[in-house]
């Protein structure tokens, strides 16, 4: 049996201004990446959601190669998915992306959501 789910992603890299954060901080950025993944789900409402790390040691940002991580949050919507509700949730992703990447000095933490990519520049949290 399959069943049709949405597919939502953060995808985060290792380095600051091309050089790698240690490996603690880098731990605390993945961990921190899946608890916004993971607060999205709850904050959503979703019927069924749950939430993957997968790693790479060769991405690309900027011509660099870095490590990097997508922390992809697969879930099934209480209702049907509306356009509208798909912006909510999307929005709310970039907020939590934007603070994502003050709190570990990036440039970006990439959203992925229904086929569309948004390069999240960082934002101060208040």
């Amino acid at each position: 049996m399959s069943k049709q789910v949405n597919i939502t992603e953060l995808r985060i890299g290792r380095n600051i201004d091309g050089t790698p954060m240690d490996a603690d901080q880098w731990a605390e950025f993945v961990a921190a990446a899946r608890e916004a993944a993971e607060e999205f789900g709850r904050d959503i409402e979703a019927d069924e959601f749950w939430v993957e790390t997968h790693f790479s040691d060769a991405g690309q940002y900027n011509g660099q190669t870095e490590e990097s991580a997508v922390v992809t949050v697969y879930w099934t919507p209480h209702g049907l998915t509306t356009a509208e509700f798909d912006q909510w949730a999307v929005d709310e992703l970039v907020r939590k992306a934007g603070e994502l990447a003050w709190e570990f000095d990036q440039e970006t933490v990439a959203v992925v959501h229904g086929g569309r990519s948004t390069l999240v520049e960082a934002t101060e949290v208040k």
